[in-house]
């Protein structure tokens, strides 16, 4: 019984010193490569960060600490380079995801099932209805506070509307109505994560190759898909005026 208590005590300072490393990190206070040494991860690996919230604000603080428990588990088993913080009420957690190996979509699907674990797991246990919602996928640590604030806003739709979403979802799920929330409330909006992925492919295309499929179809919906009247846009028109230059 000692050697375990002293083994569950280990663990709980490993978990409380990761997590301090996690909320530094997302505050600012802590520059990517120190956090990253600390989380032995490397700086540029890439991660998701997901953001999960109890359905009522008046969850016990005892059933609090339960639930932060549970998720730090789940974070373990889905890398041991993942961290979990409690923070305000909510637990941010701190993925590594191997993008290399999965499309898109299947990372969304991986990340949906740990997402209806972890609700699983706090109603069972706890009692505590959770919400879960999943950033998107950035590379490198220098890019995690991004993907924790688009986390934060998915949650925000899923309590918005609780019966049409579910309790978990990720920033693909509920794209529209994240860009929407944000157009409402006069918030700046230019984050290219909430972009479609086919939009990101075609820009990424250009970019690599020095094509204008893009421009050519913000052309063709100019002209509200007549093909003709795009073909004959000359190409200095179907590009985006560049603003000129500020006069002193």
């Amino acid at each position: 019984m000692t050697r375990l208590l002293r083994r569950r005590g280990s663990i709980d300072t490993e978990r409380t010193r990761r997590a301090g490393v996690l909320l530094a990190l997302l505050d600012g206070k802590l520059d990517r490569q120190t956090a990253a040494a600390a989380l032995s991860l490397s700086d540029s690996d890439p991660v998701v960060l997901a953001t999960a919230r109890p359905t009522s604000d008046d969850a016990r603080e005892s059933d609090a600490a339960r639930v932060v428990d549970l998720v730090a588990l789940h974070d373990e088993y889905w890398h041991p380079g993942a961290a979990a913080a409690l923070e305000a009420g909510e637990v941010h957690l701190l993925l590594p995801v191997a993008t290399h190996g999965h499309v898109e979509e299947r990372l969304a699907d991986r990340l949906r099932k740990l997402g209806a674990d972890l609700v699983t797991a706090a109603r069972r246990s706890t009692r505590v209805a959770l919400t879960v919602g999943f950033g998107p996928a950035v590379p490198g640590l220098a890019q995690a506070a991004r993907s924790r604030h688009l986390a934060v806003q998915v949650l925000d739709v899923l309590r918005g509307d609780p019966d049409r979403h579910g309790p978990v979802a990720t920033l693909g799920d509920v794209r529209a109505e994240v860009v929407l929330a944000a157009l409402l409330e006069g918030e700046p909006f230019d984050d290219e994560d909430p972009r479609l992925t086919q939009v990101r492919a075609i820009l990424a295309h250009d970019a690599a190759q020095g094509s204008e499929y893009a421009q050519t179809l913000l052309t063709y919906l100019g002209t509200f898909g007549d093909i003709v009247a795009t073909a004959q846009q000359p190409r200095s028109r179907q590009r985006r005026p560049q603003p000129s230059p500020s006069r002193r």
